[in-house]
């Protein structure tokens, strides 16, 4: 099958010391077993422990903890993989597979038929959130790029790149 690109579906990624410095603060050594963003508009981060207790925190605090370049980031749904994957909102267990090029679609067919995989196919207002998302995260990556934050003056953009940016469209599978 040659070169076979998975990609993930991401908004952001947090940075690993700094928000293990953070929990190792907040929660001293107590194990977690998890840790959990709801979907919107929950707006926090749950920290699950034993005995079924949790803790949630307000993301407004958990934000400052966020990797850098993921400000700059403008590819939310890996475009240019051949299959995406990402966690689906609103279905826990489950995640969102973007089939991306016939290569992708052909492997995606084969783990279904021999049973590998699970499939079913996802709502069309989860496709349109997923999309809007999209969207809206290449709009705030552009504009943190323009105003030169998190940057650290490596990345600029002609201002008519946006406008191709922004209307990207992957084309559609065979």
């Amino acid at each position: 099958m040659g070169d076979f690109i998975i990609g993930l579906l991401c908004t952001w990624a947090l940075s690993p010391r700094s928000f293990q410095k953070e929990m190792k603060l907040r929660f001293g050594n107590r194990r977690v077993l998890k840790y959990d963003i709801p979907p919107p508009p929950a707006n926090r981060l749950e920290v699950f422990f034993e005995n079924q207790q949790k803790v949630e925190i307000p993301l407004d605090e958990i934000r400052p903890l966020i990797n850098p370049g993921c400000h700059t980031c403008l590819d939310m749904t890996s475009e240019f993989a051949d299959v995406s994957v990402g966690a689906a909102e609103g279905f826990p267990g489950w995640n969102t597979v973007i089939l991306r090029s016939k290569k992708g679609k052909i492997l995606f067919d084969k783990l279904v038929g021999k049973g590998v995989i699970e499939a079913k196919p996802l709502p069309k207002k989860n496709i349109q959130h997923l999309s809007e998302a999209s969207a809206m995260k290449k709009k705030r990556a552009l504009n943190a790029i323009n105003q030169g934050k998190n940057t650290l003056h490596a990345l600029s953009l002609p201002k008519e790149v946006h406008q191709t940016i922004l209307n990207f469209q992957p084309p559609e599978i065979p």
